[in-house]
């Protein structure tokens, strides 16, 4: 995969525009078996699938916006460029960390539920993309999204700089 471009990955995987959050996916995997969601979190169903996972590929064009979601997500570094990701936590605290592999990255992210995170290409990409994949269990409902707006600003005003290089302008 190395050699490939992002546009060829696209094709190749079958990837397409993540409307709203930024970047492209294909949902690889959806558990047939349920779980119930009462005492989980605020999920807007009571019924999830156990499980899904999906590609994802972000590229400097198109990145995952900052974002919540009710479930916590699983994130794996497949190939490409590292990635730069931000976390916002309910209690005030901001992280920042580093997805791939060398230079102090770690390859395996988990971005608890309720958390805002938004991830992007490191400033010096060299491959012009990252390919990983994502797990959420309970699965990934749409009804559980939450897209960061402005108003991100007024919750965390030490985070702004930050916000700024995630919030989704172009996908909104």
């Amino acid at each position: 995969m190395a050699d490939m471009t992002a546009k060829q990955l696209v094709a190749y995987l079958g990837l397409e525009p993540l409307e709203g959050e930024g970047g492209f996916y294909r949902r690889v995997f959806l558990d047939t078996q349920t779980i119930g969601t009462a005492g989980l979190g605020p999920f807007a169903k009571p019924q999830l699938p156990l499980s899904s996972t999906i590609y994802y590929l972000v590229t400097p064009e198109s990145f995952s916006a900052l974002h919540k979601l009710a479930g916590s997500e699983i994130w794996t570094w497949i190939a490409g460029d590292p990635l730069d990701q931000f976390l916002l936590f309910t209690d005030g605290n901001i992280e920042q960390r580093v997805v791939g592999l060398g230079g102090g990255a770690m390859p395996v992210s988990v971005v608890p539920g309720g958390c805002w995170q938004g991830t992007r290409l490191t400033r010096d990409s060299t491959f012009g993309y990252a390919l990983c994949s994502t797990v959420m269990s309970p699965a990934y409902d749409a009804s559980d999204f939450v897209l960061a707006d402005e108003r991100l600003y007024a919750l965390f005003p030490s985070a702004a700089t930050l916000i700024e290089r995630f919030i989704a302008h172009d996908y909104q």
